[in-house]
């Protein structure tokens, strides 16, 4: 197809795009900052050494959510987010999975989408949602909002190089309610180790680390006693290496029956009760099996029962 040809092409479908399911999205290849709230975004491919950047502003103070809805297996073409009015990179979305979320801490990002001139163009399509704003996990200091999100403080879901860091963050329940965290992406390598403590970081109550892994837990963390300490702790590394996580938190009310984690600082004194391993957001009991776990929790005999003597049945 000529130039003249291609021309009329994107005179078409230069200011939007409509998509396959029906509706309609803003296409990355028109000029002008994009400003809604939420939406849809994408390309009809077709031209060869396609290249085009458009930016996405939300409310101040906000974050992104990215998701690619679509994109072919076998594509030349790339899209990568990026630094306003830069091509700094600060992910790649098109080496997610479609239906992978990709959260940015920021309210303004671009989306830059590129084709080889010896490659036809991808069609492809993501949405977007701004949300409120997301923690980094070294902003420090504690968060007592009911619910939220926190992440590493470097959002890249592609390789890239790290400098060292070391931070806590803190997220406490009122007095009778637990933490539960709940990770929607984590990718770490072997430089990178996110710990999760039941209450202020400490050797005996260290409720998980992870280390080394691109799968996402499946299973929610569990504060019982109302802290939930998070560390994370990188080392400089020259070498591109994937690190990266993302969790949502809430509080919620102990099961019903008494039970408590064995990850704990206060002893337990109840004359009769239930420990357990992690407890369930549904109120049941269940194993987190989680790797790299050290707890311990103190089981004291009431003064009333001097002379009594400890009885566990598992």
């Amino acid at each position: 197809m000529g130039g003249n040809a291609w021309a009329a092409w994107w005179a078409v479908v230069g200011a939007m795009v409509t998509l396959s399911r029906g509706q309609t999205a803003e296409s990355i290849c028109t000029s002008g900052d994009v400003t809604a709230t939420n939406g849809i975004i994408g390309h009809v491919g077709g031209a060869p050494g396609t290249s085009c950047t458009r930016t996405i502003t939300g409310p101040a103070g906000s974050a992104i959510v990215l998701t690619l809805e679509s994109w072919p297996q076998s594509s030349a073409s790339s899209l990568n987010v990026v630094q306003p009015g830069t091509t700094t990179s600060i992910a790649c979305l098109s080496c997610s999975n479609p239906g992978v979320q990709i959260t940015i801490p920021q309210a303004s990002i671009s989306l830059r989408f590129t084709t080889p001139s010896s490659s036809t163009s991808t069609t492809w399509q993501a949405n977007w949602t701004f949300v409120s704003t997301v923690h980094s996990v070294c902003a420090g200091g504690t968060l007592t909002s009911s619910t939220g999100q926190i992440m590493d403080p470097s959002p890249s879901t592609s390789p890239v190089a790290r400098t060292a860091v070391s931070c806590t963050t803190m997220i406490t329940a009122p007095p009778g309610q637990q933490v539960v965290l709940t990770f929607s992406r984590m990718a770490l390598s072997s430089s990178s180790s996110l710990y999760a403590f039941d209450g202020p970081p400490s050797t005996y109550n260290q409720i998980v680390r992870f280390r080394s892994t691109t799968t996402t837990p499946s299973a929610p963390i569990v504060a019982a006693n109302g802290t939930l300490a998070l560390r994370w702790s990188a080392t400089s590394s020259s070498s591109s290496q994937y690190t990266g996580w993302h969790a949502s938190w809430a509080f919620v009310n102990p099961p019903s029956g008494g039970a408590v984690g064995v990850c704990g600082t206060a002893p337990v004194t109840a004359a009769t009760g239930t420990l357990v391993s992690q407890l369930s957001t549904t109120g049941g009991l269940r194993s987190a099996n989680l790797p790299g776990t050290l707890c311990r929790r103190q089981i004291g005999i009431p003064s009333a029962n001097t002379g009594s003597v400890l009885q566990l049945t598992f």
